[in-house]
């Protein structure tokens, strides 16, 4: 039996404190994936407590996965929050699961939708998205249907102004005075949502008693940060513990550089070594001083955050990391490297001085390796990196201009050809906790 109906659901199980069907839609989601799932989908499911009618229509653009799945059980679902006794809860905030762009222009062509959120991921800002937003908006322009609050939610620096900037691109000139109409805002968020086993469904039907094929794993910690801005038009969330502020950006910063930077270069060591899982990684000393030493320096490089914050966040990652029951991937973290590497690597390393560039270098080249060493590896850019016929090439997809300055270049081929001749474990042992993002000179000319 499915999970589909909440008397059918054992006691032990949390419920929604609310009717479902009593609520109305108001919100448009765009991405539906696990992560979506695990977090926005959860802050609703309790701002929807306080009353309103703010259920979710959710469309995923390409994959019907998530629209199988929900729709087969009324678009109720299970989330587990993975600790010493795990804590399963189900939401009931999503009325709706369709897909395809057709779907989408519906729903944000439609007077109920207030706010839109998106986690499409870094490569889902594409022109096919700029234009699905631009003609829908052009649409509600005509009829007078109201203006709408974006809310992106993936991880890109002012995620929110990229959005409009892509929608501005679509419009033509004498539309693009309907941005002005509509609020697009930046956000932040963060939880760890680890891949789904079989086994893992096997575990989440027993405390259910019944079959959830659209149940979501996750970490305990969640986050979200949004633009002060959109407060007044979005639901009670400050009331659910999302953080409204003047200034994403400290947020984003942080997180992009010291956790997704951390976690990007620590999956690459994973997968160079065969170690499955982050927790894994994390068990081997050396790896887990590599990825104290990409945050430390990714401390380095962000501005007007103060100390005691800094050193509290890295602590905290670093236990999240070692969250024993948390089994996340490392080789579904280090998909796309080839987009990440820019925004949570070598824009940290290009706000500092040069001596601190050996963890953008060293981690350049292991993503090297890992693209030549690794035939499973998964990456929007696959067919162009491995048409490449040398690291310069490829360097130049990651498109960053640190990836194309000359003494930068020497830098990474000199850890390159030290990760040939040494291995991973030995050039990470190179780092020295101590001396952050030094590469120690002496230990190289020793070997």
């Amino acid at each position: 039996m499915r999970l589909s109906n909440l008397d059918a659901v054992p006691s032990s199980v949390r419920l929604p404190d609310y009717d479902p069907t009593a609520r109305g839609i108001g919100w448009l989601h765009i991405g539906p994936g696990a992560f979506f799932r695990a977090h926005q989908a959860v802050y609703l499911d309790r701002a929807l407590e306080f009353g309103g009618d703010w259920r979710i229509a959710c469309v995923g653009l390409r994959s019907k996965a998530s629209e199988d799945a929900l729709s087969a059980q009324n678009c109720l679902y299970s989330v587990t929050s993975l600790e010493d006794k795990p804590i399963t809860h189900v939401v009931g905030s999503i009325a709706t699961a369709q897909t395809g762009p057709a779907a989408a222009y519906k729903w944000l062509t439609s007077p109920q939708i207030k706010v839109v959120s998106l986690t499409v991921t870094e490569k889902g800002y594409s022109a096919d998205l700029g234009n699905l937003i631009a003609e829908a908006l052009v649409a509600r322009h005509e009829k007078n249907l109201g203006s709408i609050v974006f809310v992106s939610c993936d991880n890109l620096v002012g995620n929110g102004l990229v959005l409009r900037t892509l929608v501005e691109n679509a419009l033509s000139s004498e539309n693009r005075f309907i941005l002005d109409e509509h609020l697009f805002a930046c956000s932040m968020v963060d939880r760890i949502t680890p891949a789904v086993s079989e086994s893992e469904k096997s575990r989440v039907c027993q405390i259910l008693g019944l079959r959830d094929k659209a149940c979501v794993l996750a970490e305990p910690f969640s986050q979200w940060v949004i633009d002060e801005k959109a407060q007044p038009f979005l639901p009670n969330l400050n009331k659910c513990g999302v953080q409204f502020v003047p200034d994403v950006s400290k947020f984003e910063d942080m997180k992009l550089r010291m956790l997704n930077g951390a976690h990007t270069a620590l999956a690459l060591s994973c997968v160079l070594l065969g170690k499955k899982t982050i927790g894994e990684g994390m068990k081997d000393p050396v790896l887990k001083n590599f990825a104290s030493v990409v945050m430390d320096t990714a401390a380095r490089s962000l501005s007007a955050t103060g100390e005691r914050t800094v050193s509290e966040y890295k602590l905290a990652l670093i236990e999240r990391f070692e969250n024993p029951h948390v089994h996340h991937n490392a080789l579904q973290i280090s998909t796309d490297s080839s987009v990440k590497l820019s925004q949570r690597i070598l824009s940290a390393a290009s706000d500092l001085p040069r001596r601190y560039w050996n963890v953008a270098a060293t981690t350049v080249a292991l993503w090297l390796k890992y693209v030549q060493e690794t035939p499973e590896f998964n990456d929007v850019n696959a067919e162009k990196i491995k048409a490449c016929k040398s690291d310069r090439e490829r360097l130049k997809l990651l498109k960053h201009p640190l990836a194309a300055q000359d003494d930068f270049l020497g830098m990474v081929e000199s850890r390159s050809a030290f990760l040939k001749s040494h291995g991973v474990i030995n050039t990470l042992t190179q780092f020295d906790a101590s001396n952050i993002g030094e590469f120690s000179q002496e230990l190289i000319e020793s070997r």
